[in-house]
C-alpha cells in the first residue's frame, strides 16, 4: 500500500514537472526584426551630419543621406542618425527587450562608438538637415545634436578587430524602446558618434546593396 501511494505521488510530481516544462515552452520568447527591404518594411531613416565646411555653409556642414553612414573624428567630425519608424509588436504580445544590430567595416581595430537616444525630432526630407539644423527653421540645441539626447541613457559599441566587415549587436534601453512603441511620436531615433579621436567607422546603411548588412532593430517579446 505504501509503495502504491509513493508511486502515485511520484507520478503526480512527474505530471506537474511536465506541465511546467510545457508551459515554459509555450511562453518562449519570440522576435520581430525591422530591417529595410525585409517583409515589406521601409521605415528606416538614416543620414550623416558633419562639420565639414561649416565656415562655408552657415554652420550646417555637409550632410549625406545615401551610401555609408559614418562615425568619424579626424580633421572633421561626422555623426550618424538612425531611426526605425512604424514599429509595432504582434497583437497580444508583451515587450521584453530590444537590440540594435549594425554591420561596420573597420580596418584599424580598437575603436569605440557611442550611441545616444535623441530627444528632438529631425526631418530626413529637409534640405536644412545638418550639423546646425535638424529640420527647416529648427536648429539643434547645439551643433551636432549631442545636446538633443536623453540624458543618462546611452550605449557603447566596441570590440572591433580591424578585420573588415563586422557585425555588432547591442542591447537598447527598454524604457526608451517601449516609449517608442506606445507613443510613436516620441521616436526620434539614435545618434551614433565616434568616441576615439583620429578614428573612423563605416556603418552600412539602409541602402546597402547587401540586405543582411543593413541596420536591424530586434524586438523580443513573449
Amino acid at each position: 500500500m505504501r509503495n502504491s501511494r509513493l508511486t502515485h505521488i511520484l507520478s503526480m510530481v512527474c505530471i506537474t514537472l511536465s506541465y511546467i516544462c510545457i508551459s515554459t515552452v509555450n511562453a518562449a520568447e519570440g522576435t520581430k526584426i525591422f530591417q529595410h527591404g525585409i517583409d515589406g518594411y521601409a521605415g528606416v531613416e538614416d543620414a550623416i551630419i558633419t562639420n565639414l565646411f561649416v565656415q562655408d555653409t552657415n554652420g550646417n556642414g555637409v550632410t549625406a543621406k545615401e551610401g555609408y553612414l559614418r562615425a568619424f573624428h579626424q580633421f572633421y567630425e561626422a555623426r550618424s542618425l538612425i531611426r526605425f519608424k512604424n514599429i509595432s509588436m504582434p497583437a497580444g504580445s508583451e515587450f521584453i527587450r530590444a537590440e540594435l544590430k549594425l554591420v561596420v567595416t573597420d580596418w584599424n581595430g580598437g575603436m569605440m562608438l557611442g550611441g545616444y537616444y535623441l530627444n528632438s525630432d529631425w526631418d530626413i526630407q529637409s534640405d536644412s538637415l545638418g550639423w546646425k539644423n535638424r529640420m527647416n527653421n529648427s536648429p539643434w540645441i547645439e551643433p551636432g545634436g549631442f545636446s538633443d539626447v536623453i540624458k543618462g541613457k546611452s550605449f557603447i559599441i566596441n570590440g572591433f578587430s580591424g578585420e573588415g566587415v563586422q557585425e555588432k549587436i547591442v542591447p537598447l534601453d527598454n524604457e526608451v524602446v517601449l516609449h517608442w512603441l506606445t507613443d510613436p511620436a516620441s521616436n526620434f531615433g539614435i545618434l551614433i558618434t565616434m568616441l576615439d579621436k583620429d578614428e573612423s567607422a563605416w556603418i552600412h546603411s539602409s541602402e546597402d546593396p547587401v540586405i543582411d548588412y543593413r541596420p536591424q532593430l530586434i524586438l523580443h517579446y513573449e
